[in-house]
């Protein structure tokens, strides 16, 4: 479990940026989160779907990892706040698919590679519960 701290750290981080470490290929902004892209332990970011859609994002574990989902409630006055979804863990080679709307995904462990993304359409399980909002 991450101490809450350091957890709040995370969240906001996860709120303003996409944010690469430890090699990713992504970049500072969400449009640029692409199929192929490898997500490793402490790797965060921001996914969207279409306004009023919901999309579906394919993830297949390159380690045992796990990964946990947040989200992102928009304030009309501008600013954001993160909710605690689902967690999920995928085995070494094993693939999941999830539901998003406005959310964020937080690889805690291991890393993944994203195998698919669809920003419309939804159609996949609501694994991390990012289905709401």
């Amino acid at each position: 479990m991450i101490p809450q701290p350091i957890r709040h750290a995370l969240l906001l981080g996860v709120t303003t940026a996409l944010i690469a470490t430890s090699g990713s290929s992504l970049a500072s902004s969400t449009s640029s989160v692409s199929v192929g892209d490898v997500l490793r332990a402490g790797d965060q970011t921001r996914i969207e779907a279409m306004i009023g859609s919901t999309g579906c994002m394919e993830l297949r574990g390159r380690s045992d990892s796990e990964v946990q989902g947040y989200q992102i409630i928009e304030s009309y006055r501008g600013g954001h706040s993160t909710k605690d979804r689902g967690r999920e863990r995928w085995r070494e080679g094993e693939t999941k698919r999830f539901d998003f709307r406005n959310s964020a995904i937080l690889i805690l462990s291991g890393a993944v590679e994203i195998t698919e993304i669809r920003r419309s359409g939804g159609g996949c399980p609501d694994r991390l519960g990012l289905r709401v909002g």
